[in-house]
């Protein structure tokens, strides 16, 4: 089954650089909420308690459509999770048929 998964985190500590850049530390970012959409409609919204998709990763039916992979594994990271290689994501695709 394709499960759409996204994810929103914020970060503990931001630094501002000057001239408006900011600067982010990986280490202090932290999980928000993680939603996942399945193609039979359903949706499963996570605020708290990220342990509860692991199981949804670890079902072998189940293929996950990301648009960012590397911003969902992060979150997954910080949260604790083993994000699965059975994935698609849209915006690596976007780039190969741009460069195509």
């Amino acid at each position: 089954m394709l499960v759409g998964f996204d994810t929103e985190y914020s970060y503990r500590r931001i630094l501002s650089l000057g001239g408006g850049r900011i600067h982010t530390d990986a280490t202090t970012l932290r999980p928000v909420c993680a939603c996942l959409y399945f193609e039979d409609g359903r949706e499963i919204r996570i605020t708290g308690n990220f342990a509860q998709l692991q199981p949804y990763f670890d079902d072998p039916e189940n293929v996950f459509v990301v648009h960012g992979l590397h911003a969902e594994l992060s979150f997954c990271r910080a949260a604790g999770l083993r994000f699965p290689a059975r994935c698609v994501d849209t915006f690596v695709m976007f780039l190969m048929v741009l460069h195509a």
